[in-house]
C-alpha cells in the first residue's frame, strides 16, 4: 500500500509530464497519454484550469456491471466541460435536512450506471514548479455522493492559493459497487477497485 503523501507527491512530479498544453483559444486543451482532453476557464475562477468528467475506466455495464473496473481505451478527444453523472444512489422523495437546510451537499446532475470519471483542477499561475495533488474521495458511507456536489467544488480554493490541484473521482455506490453477493466469487468491492484504478 502507498503512503498518501509518496502518491501526492509522485503524482505532481510526473503531471506536467504526461499533460502538455495544446492550446488555449476557445477553451482549453491537454495532451495526456490517453488522448487529448479538452477542458475550459470559468469566469468565476479565472486562474483556474478545470477538466471535468474524465473517463478513468471503460462504463461498468453489462457484462462489467460487477466487474473491476477496466482500463479505458485510448480516445481521440475527451469533453471534459461539464460534470459527469454520479453513480447510482438512493435519493429521498420526502423533504428531509439536506433538501431543506443543505441542498449544497446533495448531487445536483443526473445519475447512471457509467458514472467512472474524475474531474481535476489545477492552478493557470502555479506558485512552484511541482504541486501537490489532493485526492478527494467523495464520502456518503458507500452510498451516497459525487463530483458534482456544490460544497466540494474546489475552483476558488485553486484560485486562492494557485498552490495544489484537485482531482475528484466517482466510483460505484450500494449495490453496485459493494455487492457482496454470495454468486460474485472475485471483486466483491469494485467501488474500492474503482478507487484505486482512479
Amino acid at each position: 500500500m502507498f503512503s498518501p503523501l509518496l502518491l501526492l507527491t509522485y503524482s505532481s512530479l510526473f503531471l506536467p509530464a504526461i499533460c502538455t498544453p495544446l492550446h488555449k483559444s476557445n477553451g482549453l486543451a491537454i495532451k495526456t497519454t490517453s488522448g487529448d482532453v479538452h477542458g475550459f476557464i470559468n469566469q468565476t475562477a479565472p486562474q483556474v484550469l478545470q477538466f471535468l468528467g474524465i473517463p478513468y475506466a471503460e462504463p461498468p455495464v453489462g457484462d462489467l456491471r460487477f466487474a473491476a473496473p477496466q482500463t479505458k481505451a485510448k480516445g481521440s478527444s475527451i469533453n471534459a466541460t461539464a460534470f459527469p453523472p454520479s453513480c447510482l444512489q438512493g435519493s429521498s422523495p420526502t423533504a428531509n435536512v439536506y433538501t431543506d437546510v443543505v441542498p449544497q451537499f446533495l448531487i445536483e446532475g443526473g445519475q447512471s450506471e457509467d458514472c467512472l470519471y474524475l474531474s481535476i483542477w489545477t492552478p493557470a499561475n502555479p506558485t512552484k514548479k511541482t504541486l501537490p495533488v489532493l485526492i478527494f474521495i467523495p464520502g456518503g458511507g458507500y452510498a451516497g455522493g459525487g463530483e458534482d456536489i456544490p460544497y466540494h467544488n474546489p475552483d476558488l480554493w485553486v484560485q486562492k492559493t494557485q498552490s495544489h490541484i484537485v482531482v475528484l473521482l466517482n466510483y460505484r455506490l450500494n449495490v453496485f459497487g459493494f455487492p457482496n453477493a454470495k454468486a460474485i466469487t472475485e471483486n466483491r468491492n469494485p467501488g474500492l477497485l474503482d478507487q484505486r484504478k482512479a
